[in-house]
C-alpha cells in the first residue's frame, strides 16, 4: 500500500524493520526482473515506497539500535539498502535483453537522479509534507484537545526525531548515475529519452546553489561528475544532433549560474 497513511501513525516503524523490508524488495527484484516478471508499474510503485520509507522519521529510541547495523559509516542502513536495491536494478539492466532495457533505463536514471537531490537540501522532500498532514489528521481526530496540548504534542514528537544526514546518500547516488551513464551513453534509449538533458537539469540544482549547498563536497562532486559525463556525451551529441538540441540551453545556463553564482 503506497498510501500516505502507511507512515502517518506515531510512533513510526523502526528503521530496522524498514531496512529489512527494502532488503526483501531487492531479493524479490533479483528473482523476478530477469524473467521479465517485473514491470514498469512495479518499478513505479517501488519508487513511491522507497521515497516514503526514506521519509519516515528516525526516533532517538531507535537510533542506537539501527546504527549498529551500519555497513557504511556515512549512510544509515536504510539509505544503504535503498542504494543497494538500485545497484541490483543496474546489474540486472546491463545483462537484460533490449526490450527490458528500453523500458527500464529511463526509470532507473529518473530514480537515481531524484536521490541526488537529497544532497542539495539534506532532507527527504516528503518528510515535512507527510509530518504536517499527519499532524492535521491527528488534530481532526482529537478535536477536544486544547491548542496548548496540541502544541506540546507536536513539540514532543519533533524532539523525539533524530536529524539524519542525507548528503552522503545523494552523493553516492550521483556517483551511480555517472558510472551508469558512462557505461550506457551510446545506448539508443539513453540518447532518445534525453537522459543527458535530465542529468544536466538535475546537476543545475547543486551547481547553482554552490556555496549554499549543505556541504561543499556536493557541488564539487557535481562539477566533477558533469565533466566526466560530458567527456562521454559530447562526441555522441555531435554525431546525433537532433536528440540533443534542447539540452544545450540547459547546459549553458548550468555553467553560467555555476560560474557566476548569485550566492
Amino acid at each position: 500500500n503506497t498510501n500516505n497513511n502507511t507512515i502517518n501513525a506515531w510512533p513510526p516503524p523502526t528503521q530496522t524493520f524498514l531496512t529489512c523490508f527494502v532488503d526483501l524488495i531487492a531479493v524479490i527484484v533479483e528473482k523476478l526482473a530477469p524473467a521479465s516478471k517485473f514491470t514498469p508499474k512495479d518499478f513505479e510503485n517501488f519508487s513511491i515506497i522507497i521515497d516514503k520509507l526514506l521519509s519516515v522519521p528516525v526516533l532517538n529510541s531507535d537510533y542506537s539500535s539501527f546504527i549498529l547495523m551500519q555497513v557504511d559509516n556515512n549512510l544509515t542502513p536504510l539509505q544503504n539498502s535503498s542504494l543497494n536495491t538500485m545497484r541490483t536494478f543496474v546489474k540486472i539492466l546491463k545483462s537484460a535483453d533490449l526490450s527490458f532495457q528500453k523500458l527500464f533505463i529511463p526509470l532507473i536514471f529518473e530514480r537515481l537522479l531524484s536521490f541526488v537531490l537529497y544532497a542539495c537540501y539534506n532532507s527527504n522532500p516528503l518528510f515535512s509534507a507527510i509530518f504536517a498532514s499527519s499532524q492535521a489528521a491527528n488534530n481532526m481526530n482529537n478535536g477536544a484537545m486544547t491548542d496548548a496540548k496540541q502544541a506540546a504534542g507536536s513539540t514532543s514528537k519533533l524532539n523525539d526525531i533524530v536529524t539524519i544526514n542525507y548528503v552522503p546518500f545523494g552523493e553516492k547516488a550521483l556517483i551511480l548515475v555517472t558510472n551508469l551513464y558512462e557505461d550506457l551513453a551510446n545506448h539508443e534509449t539513453v540518447v532518445e529519452t534525453h537522459t543527458l538533458k535530465s542529468i544536466v537539469q538535475t546537476l543545475y540544482v547543486p551547481l547553482s546553489l554552490k556555496y549554499s549547498c549543505p556541504s561543499p563536497t556536493t557541488w564539487k562532486l557535481s562539477i566533477e561528475c558533469l565533466f566526466r559525463i560530458l567527456k562521454k556525451a559530447l562526441p555522441i551529441a555531435y554525431k546525433n544532433k537532433p536528440p540533443f538540441e534542447t539540452m544545450w540551453l540547459d547546459l549553458a545556463k548550468t555553467f553560467e549560474d555555476f560560474l557566476f553564482t548569485k550566492k
